[in-house]
């Protein structure tokens, strides 16, 4: 799978890995160890951004930007849906100075691509189509009109009850105790 995601950029001199933390960090480490056992790269590190309350994503982990800064980078992640977490990493690349070669993802809404998120190159092993809601979309039109219940302890579920406690529709888990 690794070597799917990391094989239409072959023609790219690739310098580092960037991903959002805590999902894709496996994924990061895999392709930076598929650049070193292919290329026959010395070196090659995968880094992360994390989580930035209340929202967001940045690089604070200590000597994370100088191994990225002024490289070329690929942003690698598991699932890009409504372009929020790579934009945030494109934003953290572009501040210290790294140029972002492209992104790969294993799995990308439809609507994803190189030209909206104005990188050179995208990829991605699977194609999904997923309706993105505004909250003020939804209240008026959506899922959230017809009283649907939102998943409050998986993505951004939670968040949203916090800032939403009294949505009509309620709220579900997907995670059990068993």
């Amino acid at each position: 799978m690794v070597a799917d995601m990391i094989d239409p950029f072959a023609d790219e001199d690739i310098e580092g890995i960037l991903v959002a933390g805590v999902g894709a960090i496996p994924l990061g480490h895999l392709a930076a160890k598929y650049l070193l056992d292919t290329r026959g790269i010395q070196a090659i590190k995968a880094v992360w951004a994390d989580k930035k309350e209340p929202k967001g994503q940045e690089i604070v982990r200590h000597g994370f930007k100088r191994a990225i800064r002024d490289k070329r980078v690929l942003l690698v992640d598991g699932i890009v849906n409504s372009m929020f977490t790579a934009n945030e990493l494109l934003r953290e690349a572009a501040e210290v100075g790294s140029e972002v070669v492209g992104m790969t993802a294993v799995a990308a809404n439809e609507g994803v691509s190189n030209t909206n998120l104005k990188i050179p190159k995208f990829s991605k092993l699977v194609e999904f189509k997923y309706d993105i809601w505004t909250p003020e979309d939804c209240a008026e039109s959506g899922p959230c009109s017809q009283g649907v219940k939102i998943v409050d302890d998986l993505g951004h579920g939670k968040g949203y009850k916090e800032d939403h406690p009294d949505y009509p529709g309620g709220y579900t888990s997907l995670l059990t105790e068993d």
